[in-house]
């Protein structure tokens, strides 16, 4: 985070962090002595807020532009575990539903293709990068930063603006009021900081020059639309992972391998699949609770915290003899 730091105060435009699998920086925000540095890549989402940073030693770092980016991949079957201990923790902060372009790719069937790129094709995505990395946003129409905004930006015309507008309205008055997915409904609570991203970097990939138009924004509705997809199969994996670990648990009460009045610790000390984590175990008995298998009864000890015990529904053990 320090190293970051330092080259954010010399990239006032920002940066982009690239990891190749995302698991290893999100369990590393946990780690003892990284709790700051979960609040640094969370805050530098806007792009628009600045930074303090104090190191010991050192002095102190002031960043005035905190623009961060992360890009990378993860593993679905981590992701999974890492959404169904989120849902029944104090963890759920906003972290994964500022990956707003988050997409869950289908397999395809094994192909083999001998053949050149499309001549031309790399080449224009570099020129495309190369031009942006160096032009001047209000040579191009952006308006001048001033007092309110520090930054130079760009607005839309008037029917992009209508456009706009209508697809915010539709937004919480439709989806995100319907939305039953408290992971979701946070996540459409993001969109419209995207809907504007996407047209503004459709606008520009196009060599827009001045305000962003009608067809930039109908663009980007297109690409919330479909992203919101990606998004709700995503969000969909936290109860996959959450049910299949009841089953795993409720399997074992049943089998007679978990006695009546057991705690959580003793079903993390089995380390079954998908019950390896402290939040997992929580994340099945709460389930389980939830539909009557198991009754949780916290009993004060004499020292320490209280303990939580859990019983088993006698219909259960019935069924299972």
């Amino acid at each position: 985070m320090e190293k970051l730091g330092d080259l954010l105060v010399d990239n006032p435009q920002g940066l982009l962090v690239f990891r190749d699998e995302l698991t290893g920086l999100l369990a590393s925000w946990e780690k003892e002595g990284h709790e700051s540095d979960k609040a640094f890549y969370l805050e530098g989402w806007n792009g628009t807020g600045s930074f303090n940073i104090d190191r010991i030693g050192r002095g102190s770092l002031r960043i005035k532009n905190h623009c961060l980016g992360v890009f990378g991949g993860i593993q679905p079957e981590l992701l999974q575990r890492y959404l169904a201990a989120m849902s029944v923790a104090l963890g759920n902060d906003g972290r994964i539903q500022r990956f707003q372009v988050m997409v869950y790719p289908d397999s395809v069937a094994w192909e083999w293709r001998d053949r050149h790129p499309v001549k031309g094709a790399r080449e224009a995505v570099r020129d495309l990068f190369d031009r942006l990395a160096h032009f001047d946003p209000v040579q191009d129409g952006a308006a001048p930063a001033d007092d309110f905004v520090k930054l130079p930006h760009f607005q839309f015309d008037d029917e992009a603006q209508g456009i706009f507008v209508e697809w915010c309205a539709e937004l919480h008055n439709v989806h995100i009021a319907a939305e039953q997915n408290p992971f979701m409904r946070q996540h459409l609570g993001k969109f419209e900081k995207l809907f504007c991203a996407m047209a503004l970097i459709l606008h520009l990939a196009e060599d827009g020059i001045g305000p962003v138009k009608a067809s930039s924004a109908l663009r980007a509705a297109a690409w919330c639309e479909y992203l919101a997809g990606h998004a709700r199969r995503i969000y969909g994996l936290v109860e996959v992972s959450r049910v299949n670990a009841a089953r795993l648990v409720g399997r074992r009460i049943a089998d007679g391998k978990l006695l009546d009045g057991f705690t959580a610790r003793d079903v993390f000390r089995k380390q079954w699949t998908g019950v390896t984590s402290m939040l997992q175990v929580d994340s099945a008995l709460f389930s389980l609770e939830e539909h009557g298998w198991i009754q949780g009864v916290e009993l004060d000890g004499t020292t320490g915290r209280p303990t939580t015990r859990y019983y088993v529904n006698p219909h259960i053990l019935k069924g299972s003899a």
